[in-house]
């Protein structure tokens, strides 16, 4: 038996891209500790997925595409072709403008093509005191891990350029192309629209960023799955008394969140959208801890239930656990396990950190064992908060 779930954090630290034997490994690891830790409650749910979302149309269509077309409409301008250019210019501006919509709507419609994986799920359920309580709590954290060739800063800034540079290239073309019409421009200068080279060849760089088994993936997500063992511990033998509490380990999270979304498609039945709240922890214990409460532009609240709570907590206590907040910009590529659960209309709430993720710098040498126990007694606080709450 582990004496403190930092044990199991370093345990995990190894390189686990889902079908690998780092991958075997970390799941028979998660089998004994569940069944040490609270014998014969765990439950596994095997899955298929495929890669064929995350390696093809991600890395070989949808970027790429972008950098072609805008690499069209330069052409088009610099030889003339005025109107090629504006239609491509319409093409490229819902399909930039919307990238992030028409990704969701695409992430799992592909599971027949591709290469297939399988891969499972890892959970328990704590009942709570009160006997057929409807209300939950499911915490969610990946047990998988993932390198990029490229640093993983530079992978975000190919996915902010496909959107938002897309965008700005198309509604500039379309705007000087209406000048055109309209006599105001006599001709329209190629010059102006040098920008879009460089964005171009920002999209088709992803291209050649390959996925590889390089990262320890200690802080993501080794961490997040030790704060479902510290939960685990504080609750198995007092639960909360309005609330079941679900403790899930995901599976195959870097190849989509194909975890989360079995888990969603599996259970949703069973836990009821306007009294199902989800924690998704990811990637803490690294410089200080986020809550990742809202995105977009107008501002879209994960969670108008947790957010209020989580703030009170800070103010009370002094922010004695480092939790600050973080707001998501438009056009900012965010992803992890609560990408199938969104759609659903569920409250949730993101924790993590601005760790250095998807890299073999991802390793217990940059682990901070002390923020990570505040964060997790930060958790504990949270979940106690909540049940004691009139909600």
């Amino acid at each position: 038996m582990i004496s403190d779930s930092t044990s199991l954090v370093k345990k995990l630290s190894f390189p686990r891209y889902v079908g690998t034997e780092g991958e075997l490994n970390a799941q028979n690891i998660l089998e004994n500790e569940f069944e040490t830790k609270f014998p014969g409650k765990l439950q596994k749910d095997e899955f298929e997925c495929s890669d064929f979302y995350m390696n093809y149309i991600l890395r070989y269509f949808y970027n790429p595409i972008c950098g072609l077309l805008i690499l069209l409409i330069f052409f088009g301008i610099l030889f003339q072709i005025y109107l090629l250019s504006f239609v491509l210019s319409m093409i490229l501006l819902p399909i930039s403008f919307f990238g992030r919509e028409i990704r969701s709507y695409l992430q799992y419609r592909f599971d027949k093509f591709g290469r297939k994986y399988k891969s499972a799920n890892y959970w328990i359920k704590i009942n709570s005191k009160i006997e057929n309580a409807n209300k939950n709590v499911v915490l969610l954290a990946h047990y998988d891990s993932i390198s990029f060739k490229f640093n993983p800063f530079f992978d975000g800034f190919i996915f902010l350029t496909a959107l938002l540079g897309g965008t700005i290239v198309s509604i500039h073309f379309i705007i000087s192309f209406l000048l055109f019409l309209s006599n105001v421009v006599i001709l329209i200068d190629p010059l102006q629209y040098l920008y879009g080279l460089l964005i171009a060849l920002i999209c088709i760089i992803q291209v050649f960023n390959s996925r590889g088994n390089n990262s320890d993936g200690t802080l993501d997500n080794a961490s997040g799955v030790g704060v479902l063992f510290d939960v685990m511990d504080q609750y198995k033998n007092t639960p909360l008394n309005n609330f079941n509490l679900y403790l899930v380990a995901t599976g195959a999270e870097e190849l989509g969140d194909w975890g989360a979304y079995y888990f969603i498609k599996r259970y949703k039945n069973e836990l009821p959208v306007k009294d199902t709240y989800f924690f998704v922890i990811d990637s803490i214990g690294y410089n200080k801890n986020l809550f990742i409460h809202s995105q977009g532009v107008p501002k879209h609240q994960f969670s108008p239930t947790l957010e209020p709570l989580i703030r009170e907590i800070i103010t009370e206590s002094n922010n004695k656990f480092d939790l600050y907040p973080q707001y998501i910009p438009p056009f900012i590529h965010f992803g992890t396990d609560h990408v199938p659960i969104k759609p659903h209309g569920y409250e949730f709430m993101i924790f993590g950190s601005q760790a250095p993720i998807h890299c073999p710098k991802d390793n217990y040498s940059n682990f901070n064992p002390g923020l990570y126990l505040k964060f997790s007694d930060f958790i504990k606080f949270l979940l106690t908060r909540l049940d004691s709450s009139s909600i």
